[in-house]
Parts: structure tokens; C-alpha cells; sequence
């Protein structure tokens, strides 16, 4: 029994290595690819986003090397503004050639690939996310856009835009508003629905003080 215990540890620990060295490569990868970018979408967002659905992936019990390479590789192209299916698209191109390249095997492509395209509202790709690791990327990411840090991001996109901060309050509150009447109000996971909720208030609260102050 102690020799069974003992191998199902090693067998465990080597899985874990795997998995660690794995995620290593895929992060230096995501490192080459976006570069120095700043903004709303630099690393400082995927890490968050990473930190957020480990979380969440430790509660629902999901598979976290999934969840994780979907985060790492979820925003990897970026066109700030109107083009949205566009970064989708190309995103999709590029984590595939990564993935591939790194190990991956042909279903975990493509239910990484799944997850990518699904967890932005705003593009023509999205659907709904089947897997949980997918619902677990849609909400993590739902959770880095309010709160303090969602605000801030949201006006340094904003601010390419030649719009006064009035219109790019009300627009912020409307794409809340909007998200929130198409998810009946909720994220996906029970964790994700606890942890967004005090930084949603924040934004809402704020957003209509801002737009109050400016009018």
C-alpha cells in the first residue's frame, strides 16, 4: 500500500511539473508576442486574469492547465476600437500555431480555441461557453473589466477615441448594462458571481456620479 501511495505521489508530481513547464513556455511565448504593449490589454491584465481564474478553477475543480493557457493566450492580438472580430480571429490563428507548437494535443487545441472565441461578448465568434474552463476564462475576464481597475482601463481605451469623458462614462455604463441584461445579471460560476459584485457597485455607483458631475 505505502509502495502504491508513494508512486501515485511521484506519478502526481511529475504531472505537476509537466504541467508548470508547460505554462512557463506558453507565458514566454505570450511575452514575445505582445511585447512591451501597454493599455487596457498588457500583461499586467493576463496575469491578473490568470490569478482570478485559478481561483475560481480551484473551486469548480477544473482543469487548471486549460483555464491557464486559455487566459495566457486569450487577448494575444489586440486592435483597440471597432475591431474586435478581428483581434478574435487573429488571436485564434496565433494561440493555435503556440499551442501546437508547444504540445498540445489536437483536443486540448481546440478546446482552448473554443474558450478563446467565446469569452468576448463583442465579437461575431462568440457563443456560448461549453466547457467549464471556458465559463471560468468568460468570467475572470468579466472581473478584470469593473472595480478600480476596470474603470482605469476602460478610459485608457477611451482615450484614442476624440470623445468627451461624459460620452465615454455613459458608453462604459451602457456596455455594463448591456452585458448584465444578456447574462440575466450573473456570470457563470459561483465564485465568479461573489467576487465581481462589490466592483460592480463601485463602477455603477461611480460611473453615474461621473456622468452626474459632468452634466
Amino acid at each position: 500500500m505505502i509502495l502504491m501511495v508513494q508512486s501515485k505521489s511521484t506519478i502526481a508530481a511529475r504531472e505537476l511539473l509537466g504541467y508548470k513547464m508547460i505554462n512557463n513556455k506558453l507565458l514566454e511565448k505570450v511575452k514575445e508576442k505582445i511585447g512591451d504593449r501597454k493599455g487596457a490589454h498588457d500583461l499586467f491584465h493576463f496575469l491578473r486574469v490568470r490569478g482570478i481564474a485559478l481561483k475560481i478553477a480551484e473551486s469548480e475543480k477544473a482543469d487548471k492547465s486549460i483555464v491557464e493557457a486559455m487566459v495566457l493566450l486569450h487577448d494575444l492580438v489586440r486592435h483597440e476600437g471597432e475591431r474586435e472580430d478581428a483581434s478574435v480571429e487573429e488571436t485564434l490563428k496565433e494561440a493555435e500555431k503556440i499551442l501546437k507548437e508547444i504540445g498540445f494535443d489536437s483536443v486540448q487545441v481546440k478546446t482552448i480555441l473554443d474558450g478563446i472565441a467565446s469569452h468576448s461578448l463583442h465579437s461575431k465568434l462568440h457563443k456560448e461557453p461549453e466547457t467549464i474552463e471556458a465559463k471560468i476564462l468568460f468570467d475572470a475576464d468579466k472581473i478584470d473589466s469593473v472595480g478600480e481597475i476596470g474603470v482605469a482601463r476602460w478610459f485608457m481605451t477611451m482615450g484614442n477615441k476624440n470623445i468627451s469623458v461624459k460620452e465615454a462614462a455613459q458608453i462604459y455604463l451602457q456596455t455594463i448594462q448591456k452585458q448584465q441584461k444578456k447574462m440575466n445579471g450573473k456570470l457563470y460560476t459561483e465564485l465568479g458571481n461573489n467576487l465581481i459584485q462589490e466592483d460592480l457597485v463601485f463602477s455603477v455607483q461611480f460611473l453615474n456620479n461621473l456622468i452626474k458631475k459632468l452634466s
